[in-house]
Order: C-alpha cells, then structure tokens, then sequence
C-alpha cells in the first residue's frame, strides 16, 4: 500500500509552490510593466511629432490667411459681412 503524504508534507509543497508562483507572477508583472512604459514613451513621442506638424499646418494656414487680407482687405472685409449675414439668417430661425 503506498504511503500517503502527511498533512505537513502537503502544506510544505503548496508553500513552495505558492513561492514559485509568486515569483513568476512578480516577473510577468515587472515585464507588464516594462511594455506599458515602453508602449507610453512611443505613444508620447508620437504625439510630440504630430503635435509639431499640426502646429507648423495651422501656423502655416493663419500665415496664409494673413496675407490674404492684407492683399485684398476690401474683398476679405465683404466676405466676412455676407459670412455674418448669412449665419444671423440661419440662426434667427
């Protein structure tokens, strides 16, 4: 008949496995945190570089928009009027 292990041997083998898995969950968390990092510095640069471009677009657009008006400020001054007419018509509605 085989011998069955006694109550002490059972809890020592689950300590030790409890321990083993503690230390594998500690690795896989250290990693999970490692890629989160590294996922959250990509993300911000990306961020950073089409923040750039974005600012360079839209400062590019009011450069343009500057000189619009100051080559045709009568033109620009009428287009605004009809502009406002247009949208004091629509929301008087």
């Amino acid at each position: 008949m085989p011998r069955r292990p006694s109550l002490k041997d059972e809890l020592e083998t689950l300590r030790e496995e409890l321990a083993t898995l503690r230390a594998s969950a500690g690795e896989k968390l250290a990693d999970a945190k490692s890629a989160a990092r590294d996922a959250k510095d990509r993300i911000a640069d990306a961020v950073d570089e089409h923040s750039e471009e974005l600012n360079k677009a839209v400062g590019g657009f009011f450069k343009d928009a500057e000189d619009l008006v100051a080559d045709h400020p009568l033109a620009t001054v009428a287009g605004a009027l009809v502009v406002g007419i247009l949208i004091g018509r629509l929301t008087s509605r």
